[in-house]
């Protein structure tokens, strides 16, 4: 016995398990007494509020009339929310307009830019400049210095006259150079040799 062939059955439209029976469902329908009693149930409900389906076509025009008014009601408010005497609301100082004031205002915000620009300028000159070299104000910085300005330019090279100093045999004088050096870099940890 042959079958003949529909659109579910061609080659490229086979059609699952889980859609045949899907198809078996489809078919079936509801009882005719079921259907009935969800209509008259519905029937029903729109008949008990009678009032309501006369009030519903004045829902619209009610509800824009009330945003209206109220929209009416905030913009006044907000146009004039004080009573104003002048322009100005009571208890609050009324400030005068006067050329001075303007001037003085104006004069006073030009004073402020121009001070800014000038700590501006101050700070790109600091971080332009080199770093300085420490200078040593304590009381021994008056006392006879043993390694000159250029030896004591930085740690390595105060530290190389030190030890030049200990070398020569000048033992004391190397001390109070290594104290003066420990007081300018208190972080210089010196490479004993």
């Amino acid at each position: 016995m042959m079958r003949e062939s529909g659109p579910q059955d061609s080659p490229g439209n086979r059609e699952s398990p889980a859609g045949r029976l899907y198809r078996s469902v489809a078919s079936d329908t509801v009882p005719p007494h079921l259907d009935e009693a969800v209509l008259k149930e519905a029937a029903s409900e729109v008949g008990r509020d009678a009032w309501f389906k006369e009030f519903i076509p004045w829902m619209r025009p009610a509800a824009f009339a009330a945003t209206f008014a109220l929209c009416l009601a905030l913009l006044f408010e907000l146009d004039d929310p004080w009573e104003t005497d002048g322009g100005v609301a009571p208890g609050l100082p009324a400030v005068a307009e006067s050329p001075d004031v303007v001037e003085d205002f104006a004069a006073a915000a030009t004073d402020s830019s121009a001070r800014v620009r000038a700590i501006g300028a101050r700070a790109r000159e600091q971080a332009q400049a080199p770093d300085p070299v420490p200078t040593v104000t304590t009381p021994r910085a008056a006392a006879e210095r043993y390694c000159d300005d250029e030896d004591s330019a930085t740690a390595e090279t105060w530290w190389a006259c030190i030890e030049a100093l200990r070398q020569a045999g000048r033992a004391a004088e190397a001390e109070a150079e290594l104290e003066l050096l420990q007081e300018a870099y208190p972080n210089f940890v010196p490479e004993r040799r």
